[in-house]
């Protein structure tokens, strides 16, 4: 899960969680999402949605702290049908409190709202998908798992006889890559995810570099889904 730790910040310091750009919610549809408050400062955590052409946010929730900050809880908001393209921000404003935490998870979106990724708000082109790793993740996410996390690293790995002394990109120790840690017991998995992509009349073909070293490594694979 995503959050906010009010320990490492001041007053008023504001975190925003920026979604990319979606196509046209085509119906009404719902975003849901589980979020955690704690009632002490917390402060304040608006979803924002702001529209092709519009040039200011328009808030459509403040979530209020729980009683019960023990637990999560769920939200589920309208987005009505639209021609236009969409983004979506959680901005969360921190309070007086060094306790008041805010936490995000399970973010989805209902079928109406499409769901697909398009560059920018004027431009149809699906996202580039193309990443080096040496400035983020780009518009790659970790997506599932049951104990493996892909993460971005430089230079040797913990586990010195089996990871990459250097990138590929730089052929450095401070080049950037993603990387799996599986010191974390046998039969785990974790996956990395590329944003939704629009073959269009063209051919794609995808290149990557990899290296797998070490006793028992287990398998990397991948898999294409259509819509």
């Amino acid at each position: 899960y995503y959050f906010v730790k009010a320990s490492e910040q001041d007053q008023d310091d504001v975190a925003s969680l920026r979604s990319p750009w979606f196509e046209p919610p085509k119906a009404e549809c719902y975003i849901s999402f589980r979020a955690r408050l704690t009632p002490k400062g917390h402060g304040k955590l608006d979803l924002l949605i702001k529209k092709d052409g519009e040039s200011a946010w328009s808030r459509m929730e403040r979530l209020e702290a729980q009683k019960d900050a023990s637990n999560w809880t769920r939200y589920s908001l309208r987005i009505r049908a639209s021609s236009k393209r969409y983004q979506l921000q959680f901005t969360a404003t921190l309070g007086h409190s060094a306790k008041g935490d805010m936490s995000l998870d399970n973010i989805g979106l209902t079928a109406g709202c499409s769901g697909k990724v398009v560059s920018n708000a004027t431009n149809s082109t699906a996202v580039d998908a193309n990443c080096d790793f040496e400035t983020g993740m780009c518009a790659w996410e970790n997506s599932w798992g049951n104990g493996l996390h892909w993460s971005r690293h430089s230079g040797e790995t913990s586990t010195r006889t089996s990871g990459p002394n250097h990138d590929h990109t730089t052929m450095t120790a401070k080049g950037q890559y993603v990387y799996v840690n599986v010191n974390h017991g046998t039969g785990k998995e974790g996956s990395i995810e590329s944003p939704a992509m629009s073959r269009g009349l063209n051919r794609l073909r995808m290149t990557f570099w990899y290296y797998m070293y070490g006793q028992n490594v287990g398998c990397l694979r991948v898999y294409m889904m259509c819509p």
